[in-house]
């Protein structure tokens, strides 16, 4: 008996020691072909695996914690990935994409990635949403890492892209453009009208996330419409071997995922996810914060079908509900002008697609489409000093994005090509109308003319995109992009990036063209004139705006460590002013230089370095609110394991510095005279995230606490005269905001 007890013992223990299975496929980024034979080595050699017929590779040991995976095939870039995650309770998939090297010997292995990164894009991953401190589990804050983006807000993560405005970004899901993606775009807004761009949570869930992108600086033909930063969001597949689980609750909210097969005779397979907000939960148990209650909730999903060998087909959705209300105080109580309204502000979010991904010859088919919409009202009450209400506003928006993408890649020759077309049909609906009388509603009178519209135009897209190498020394990347709207505005977009390798851990580049977007209604469309002492708004007929972009850099990588220097400088001939409102244009220009340095997560350990200095000006010389002139940040982190039986233990800590100049605001009582500026003091935060986890046997949780503004700083947000106290009232940003979180995965 005793014998048995303890043969199930050692049993036991085998399995609690067990690791985890990490697997993927490598293919040809090009014709997506599955690339038999591909080396692919986990952490310099200590594992080792080939892709079998179908591209596949399985490692069915491996440790949990964080990792390096490096592929190389004959005639192809190697591909590197630092930060693959390992958790217990979950099969890890990392698909990768190798680029042909048409330079290459077909008989010798590339053992250098000929391109250290593209110009200008961030990757954006799971791992790194979960490591950086104070990210919110947000994607578009997690960008703040970087020197070329910039905070504008705290309490928002709307981003500016070296001084240029974050109504110029652009969000992708799936390679179609679909509204904005973000919870409350209302926060932290000087205007506390909704924004086009960004919001206070990210309705996309880093659960769901594949390895996304953002680029800001010269990127290729295909990724038109936008003349700031692009978000490129992809959705993870669900796995198709078993089932597993994501649990997530934190001061930000509670998250639940769950993913795998249909059914163990099927290959389709399934992702999805659900989200409240910790705040909602405690408004709806009658928790009370200062008279403001705010709450979200959302539900993402993906499914997908392999179509045999050759290609697959998925579909999506993501779907979000947020409100914001605020209830005017007693007039003795009262502080500023907000506290003499009640203002109700309620959003909603919906996208749903799908993607069809195929092989054809020697070349891959895509197309994607869907259609996003969002709704957001907002009412204000306003009242006297007898707590009667003297009037009324509200006001409501919908935009509408039908958005269908299609390409093909291929090879011809040396040569590598796309050529393709994005087609988008854009409706906005726009209502605002007061009733009663109000006074006091400076600086935000925009939002208090009466305006109806209800517009629909089109946007037009073809591209085309060549990549050729000359010898082993030169590539050319060229484009050009048609943009056709259905006002009949047109523009061309060429584009040119030559890259030249000096050596094999080094790259010149310059890369020159034309970037246009077609706005979007939130970017100032319409155009207010006065008669008889009332204001009047018109939509504004839909147009482009372009700037002509000029890159010119030089990356080094040395072992771990990448370093990258580069000149920018961005002119617009004419684009929207953000100041008046009032549909007045002018010409811009930012330029300046940005220096980095990264260290992969090798060894247990990380950091990131970098500063950028510029200018961003409008020509008539009025305030250019993101004209910070500097921006520097660091990130570093480091984690240690400890070794037990049966459990593994590790600790992490990662902490970030931003230092950057302040934003640039108008001070005058009335807005519409065409204010002078001042610039707000510096912007400076310290964050740490410190976070406990524990390797159990077939789950893996953790403890994490985020402390947002460590310091306690009080950065500017922006000033505003207010009518309640009769003088210019500075509003300060976050303080010392502190998430915890419990996360396990199972």
């Amino acid at each position: 008996m005793i014998r048995y007890i303890l043969v199930a013992a050692v049993m036991a223990v085998a399995s609690l020691l067990q690791a985890q299975k990490l697997a993927g496929t490598v293919k040809d980024a090009i014709s997506a072909e599955p690339l038999a034979g591909a080396n692919v080595i986990l952490d310099d050699s200590a594992a080792f695996a080939v892709t079998n017929p179908s591209g596949e590779y399985f490692f069915e040991t491996v440790s949990p914690g964080r990792h390096t995976l490096t592929v190389s095939f004959i005639g192809y870039k190697r591909g590197v990935i630092h930060d693959v995650w390992i958790r217990n309770g979950k099969t890890i998939t990392e698909n990768i994409e190798l680029t042909p090297d048409p330079t290459s010997l077909s008989a010798v292995m590339i053992t250098e990635p000929r391109r250290l990164n593209e110009i200008g894009k961030m990757t954006i991953s799971e791992e790194q949403i979960n490591r950086f401190a104070a990210t919110y589990y947000d994607p578009a804050r997690l960008v703040t890492i970087s020197p070329d983006v910039a905070v504008s807000n705290d309490q928002n993560n709307r981003i500016s892209v070296r001084g240029i405005s974050p109504n110029y970004n652009t969000w992708r899901l799936e390679d179609v453009e679909i509204v904005n993606p973000n919870h409350l775009s209302n926060a932290g807004t000087f205007s506390d009208q909704p924004t086009s761009t960004g919001g206070g949570v990210n309705i996309l869930s880093a659960q769901m996330l594949e390895r996304s992108s953002f680029m800001y600086s010269g990127f290729s033909a295909e990724y038109g419409n936008s003349v700031g930063g692009l978000f490129d969001m992809h959705l993870k597949s669900g796995n198709k071997d078993k089932r597993q689980y994501t649990a997530q609750a934190s001061l930000i909210g509670f998250d639940f995922s769950a993913e795998g097969p249909f059914s163990t005779k099927g290959d389709a397979s399934y992702i999805v996810n659900y989200r409240y907000s910790f705040t909602g939960l405690l408004t709806s148990m009658g928790v009370d914060f200062g008279g403001e209650s705010i709450g979200f909730q959302d539900l993402s999903f993906n499914v997908k079908k392999p179509l045999g060998d050759r290609g697959s087909l998925s579909f999506f959705g993501v779907g979000g509900l947020n409100f914001n209300n605020f209830d005017a105080k007693p007039y003795d109580e009262s502080e500023v002008q907000k506290d003499r309204s009640d203002i109700y502000y309620d959003g909603k979010m919906g996208a749903i697609g799908a993607r069809l991904e195929y092989q054809l010859g020697t070349g891959s088919w895509m197309l994607s489409g869907a259609v996003s919409s969002s709704d957001n009202v907002r009412e204000q009450n306003f009242y006297d000093q007898n707590q009667s209400m003297t009037g009324e506003n509200e006001s409501s928006s919908e935009s509408t994005i039908y958005s269908f993408n299609t390409n093909y890649r291929f090879k011809a020759g040396k040569a590598q090509a796309t050529v393709g077309s994005l087609v988008s049909i854009y409706r906005y609906q726009y209502f605002n109308q007061n009733t009663g009388t109000f006074t006091g509603t400076s600086p935000f009178i925009i939002s208090f003319i009466d305006a109806s519209e209800d517009v629909q135009y089109a946007l037009i897209n073809p591209y085309v995109n060549f990549t050729y190498p000359f010898f082993n020394l030169i590539h050319f990347d060229l484009g050009l992009s048609y943009n056709y709207s259905s006002d009949s505005y047109q523009k061309f977009d060429p584009r040119l990036t030559m890259t030249v390798y000096p050596g094999q851990r080094s790259e010149l580049y310059l890369s020159v063209g034309l970037y246009s977007q077609l706005l979007n209604p939130n970017n100032y469309y319409f155009i207010y004139s006065r008669a008889g002492g009332d204001y009047y708004a018109t939509m504004k007929d839909y147009d482009f705006i372009q700037t002509r972009r000029f890159v010119a850099g030089y990356k080094l990588g040395v072992e771990n460590w990448s370093y990258n220097a580069e000149l920018f400088y961005n002119d617009f001939p004419e684009v929207y002013i953000d100041v008046t409102g009032f549909g007045e244009m002018a010409a811009a220009r930012s330029y300046g230089v940005s220096l980095m340095g990264t260290r992969s997560f090798t060894q247990n350990w990380y950091m990131n370095f970098g500063a950028s200095l510029f200018e961003s000006t409008w020509d008539d010389q009025l305030p250019n609110r993101y004209n910070l002139k500097k921006n520097v940040n660091a990130s570093i982190g480091k984690e240690w394991y400890f070794e037990g039986k049966p459990v593994k233990r590790s600790l992490g800590v990662n902490a970030k510095v931003i230092y950057q100049g302040g934003l640039v605001d108008p001070i005058e009582e009335n807005m519409l005279t065409g204010p002078p500026s001042t610039a707000n003091s510096d912007y400076y935060r310290i964050d740490l995230r410190i976070q406990w986890t524990r390797y159990l046997n077939n789950r893996t949780s953790s403890v994490s606490l985020d402390l947002q503004n460590l310091s306690n700083n009080e950065n500017n947000a922006y000033i505003y005269y207010d009518n309640f106290t009769g003088q210019r009232e500075p509003v300060t940003q976050l303080g010392l905001i502190p998430i915890l979180t419990y996360r396990m995965e199972f």
